[in-house]
């Protein structure tokens, strides 16, 4: 019961120790006003525009980065593609992706054409070993095409380990 107590009464003098801005509404209400931390996100939007061979395309992309704290990184990513041609289809496409500060990560994408099927792809990197600018990394990639008019084919996949040495 004492504890209670303490713990209580420790809470009402923090309480009051805070500063806090009351605003009050057209009605009466008071309401009281606390600072949030502003934080900025890292947006990106890409285009390109391009004729080659008679044909003009156009390709759209945004990455969101939604949490880079300096250990993790996330980012979606989204796009899409369209050639300028009768009866083209338009492409989209996007994907996420974590990055970890030991240059370990994993991407998940997916891209999808109208009459032409969908992609499904995944890739990771660990990092093992990381001596001076030298990475050792055991990775992979696994990737699937469904539908479509070929229909839905073998997994392509890939595991190995990647030795980078600087010069």
């Amino acid at each position: 019961m004492k504890i209670t107590v303490i713990i209580f009464a420790s809470f009402c003098v923090l309480l009051n120790a805070q500063e806090y801005n009351l605003a009050e509404d057209e009605f009466g209400e008071e309401y009281i006003m606390v600072p949030l931390p502003l934080r900025r996100q890292k947006r990106q939007s890409t285009y390109d525009l391009s004729h080659a061979g008679g044909l003009t395309t156009l390709k759209l992309g945004h990455t969101q980065k939604f949490l880079d704290d300096g250990i993790n990184k996330f980012s979606l990513n989204g796009n899409l593609a369209h050639t300028f041609t009768p009866r083209s289809p338009l492409t989209l496409g996007g994907s996420l992706n974590y990055l970890h500060r030991s240059g370990s990560g994993i991407s998940v994408g997916v891209k999808n054409t109208p009459g032409y099927g969908t992609d499904l792809g995944v890739q990771g990197k660990y990092n093992i070993l990381k001596k001076g600018g030298a990475t050792f990394d055991a990775v992979g990639s696994y990737s699937r095409h469904y539908g479509g008019s070929s229909g839905t084919l073998t997994p392509d996949w890939f595991a190995g380990v990647q030795l980078k040495i600087p010069f």
